[in-house]
């Protein structure tokens, strides 16, 4: 199995879940991506000021 990238959409979910309060594991299952993949994307594009941004990010 390849890996396959973050799209722009799935980018755009993780941030609306990040506003929602949901855990990484939740935010993981809604866009059918292991949640480590997604604690990495927080972890590489969120900012002190700015927090998660899915157009910088992208």
């Amino acid at each position: 199995m390849g890996r396959r990238a973050l799209t722009f959409s799935d980018r755009a979910d993780i941030a609306v879940g990040i506003r929602a309060g949901h855990s990484d594991r939740r935010i993981g299952a809604d866009i059918g991506r292991d949640h480590t993949v997604v604690w990495r994307e927080r972890r590489r594009n969120t900012t002190r000021t700015r927090g998660y941004k899915p157009v910088t990010a992208d």
